[in-house]
């Protein structure tokens, strides 16, 4: 079940940057430079949610289950093993970046940058989605428990699924939205031969 449970969340992150390359090839601008990330919590959904769905399944365990029960799932040892790898894929996505890009640079000096991202990305959503399926268990466990009605079980886990079916495709849209290519403003000619011949900064990004 676990082995299940990481290779459906680890496909997840792999469609981000699979879908975003393959529908929005054209409009990515595959020489663009990024600076490191940064964590703006009023931005980085995604980070946000899975570091909040860490918080949550951590009270629902010592909270709403008793410590001596019968999991069907996992044992809750496992439960919280899982949420960890979970918060740390997306922790360790601007780590990824970081060492990606540089490595990169060896073998695809003009795109490494926007390859990086879309792996971290892609890393940033398998966690994301990692700790959506362990709230999906978490439910079914409290279902089991005579914890929760099994209408309400099912409605939630319906709401997990499709909110998992969400965030990737959102991800998508944000990962091709941060690659875009820029259309320089309309400038007199000095102003843009003066532009053309600085070298282009490194664009800042947030998490998503």
């Amino acid at each position: 079940m676990l082995s299940n449970l990481l290779l459906v969340s680890w496909i997840a992150g792999l469609l981000v940057p699979a879908l975003a390359t393959t529908l929005f090839f054209k409009s990515i601008d595959w020489t663009k430079q990024l600076d490191g990330p940064t964590w703006d919590f009023t931005k980085s959904w995604a980070s946000n949610m899975t570091a909040a769905g860490t918080i949550l399944s951590y009270s629902v365990l010592l909270s709403c289950i008793a410590p001596n029960a019968a999991l069907y799932f996992f044992s809750r040892p496992s439960y919280l093993s899982i949420g960890a790898i979970a918060l740390g894929l997306s922790v360790l996505a601007p780590l990824a970046f970081n060492v990606m890009s540089r490595i990169l640079e060896t073998w695809v000096p003009d795109s490494a940058s926007p390859i990086a991202f879309l792996l971290s990305a892609g890393i940033t959503v398998w966690g994301l989605t990692l700790q959506l399926f362990i709230g999906g268990c978490l439910v079914w466990e409290l279902y089991k428990l005579n914890t929760l009605p099994q209408w309400a079980a099912l409605a939630l886990l319906a709401f997990v699924l499709l909110l998992s079916i969400l965030v990737v495709w959102y991800a998508i849209l944000t990962a091709a939205d941060t690659l875009r290519e820029e259309t320089p403003p309309v400038v007199g000619a000095r102003a843009h031969l003066q532009a053309e011949l600085q070298a282009p900064q490194p664009t800042t990004w947030h998490l998503l």
